[in-house]
């Protein structure tokens, strides 16, 4: 898992719409619409995404 503090890396949360489904906000992130926080027992391993921790 690749680990980058927010502050470091200036990022800022917007949000501007919610998904219930756990496989369309993967979906979502991967294709790059936005990020998504998740309890770190959730996160599966996947090549196009990667953890951030906050």
């Amino acid at each position: 898992m690749h680990e980058v503090l927010m502050q470091e890396e200036e990022l800022k949360i917007n949000p501007v719409f919610e998904i219930e489904s756990r496989d369309g906000v993967w979906k979502a992130v991967e294709r790059g619409l936005g990020i998504s926080v998740v309890a770190d027992f959730e996160f599966v391993p996947h090549p196009n995404l990667h953890a951030l921790k906050i």
